[in-house]
């Protein structure tokens, strides 16, 4: 039987202005040069970063797939940028709050606006999505230990050995070459474990928001071992910037398998309203 539709708005709320925008500094956009994607954090200079990747930063918006309709073709081609954010928001930026990556985003929009005369507006569709449900016989999840007396960080994703004693809540995402990826998840409610945007990101997934409709309400701590279906890396002769060069490890189960082997849950295609940004007017970058 085919599952039911997600009811009401699914995560992945986009960013709207509720007054005046903020500017960068300074901002210069240029062609790209070639170079394989590349960040410098924070948003102060961004290497062969597509137009949608742009619109995507600044409107928050998880399923570039999806969420982000119409516009001209060339705003899939790559642009370098250099941006001057400014104190006190630059000096506070490597340890950057939610309130101070709005800001950014904000920015971004101002941006978008004043030199790609940049016009949205904003639509609910239906969609398809993947909701996350509990598999048959029921979740394998570990209630969350007690996370207030150690005071931790949420962590973001990080390569090597994960410290596990570190991780108080949050997340933590390592791989050993063709072993796989493990996420070491730490005092955290599935609804924050799928909209902190992880599995979106993830070729299986092909972009799709992805909602929790578990019904378990619970903090859990669990650790999830599989195997991508490819992995990304940089790659400047590639048209795309990307190079898929990790083929799935035989050994080690697929994502939709860990899940319901290790977790006991299931992710399905299903379909529920999505918010996306509706491009009406774009132009291309003006001189710098």
């Amino acid at each position: 039987m085919a599952p039911e539709a997600a009811a009401g708005p699914v995560y992945g709320q986009l960013l709207h202005a509720t007054g005046p925008l903020p500017s960068f500094e300074a901002a210069t956009i240029q062609p790209s040069k070639g170079l394989a994607p590349s960040r410098r954090y924070p948003y102060m200079d961004i290497i062969a970063v597509t137009m949608r990747d742009l619109i995507s930063g600044a409107f928050h918006v998880f399923s570039e797939k999806d969420q982000i309709v119409g516009g001209p073709d060339w705003i899939d081609n790559r642009y370098d940028m250099d941006t001057k954010i400014g104190a006190p928001l630059d000096a506070a930026s490597q340890k950057m709050s939610s309130a101070q990556s709005e800001q950014i985003r904000l920015m971004q929009q101002s941006l978008l606006a004043d030199r790609l005369k940049l016009k949205v507006h904003f639509e609910t569709r239906e969609m398809p999505v993947y909701a996350l449900i509990v598999a048959q016989g029921g979740p394998k999840l570990t209630p969350a230990k007690d996370t207030q007396a150690s005071g931790g960080t949420p962590l973001s994703p990080v390569g090597g050995d994960p410290r596990t004693d570190d991780l108080r809540k949050g997340f933590l995402a390592f791989s050993r070459a063709e072993k796989g990826i493990t996420w070491d998840v730490r005092g955290l409610t599935l609804g924050e474990f799928v909209h902190n945007g992880s599995l979106v990101f993830l070729p299986e997934i092909d972009s799709h928001i992805v909602v929790d409709k578990t019904g378990l309400a619970g903090t859990y701590d669990f650790t999830l071992h599989f195997a991508m279906e490819r992995m990304a890396v940089p790659c400047a002769s590639s048209s795309t910037g990307l190079c898929h060069t990790m083929a799935p490890d035989a050994d080690t189960p697929s994502l939709f398998t860990a899940l319901q082997e290790q977790l006991g849950l299931q992710l399905v295609l299903t379909k529920a309203p999505v918010e996306v940004v509706v491009i009406d007017h774009i132009e291309l970058p003006s001189e710098n």
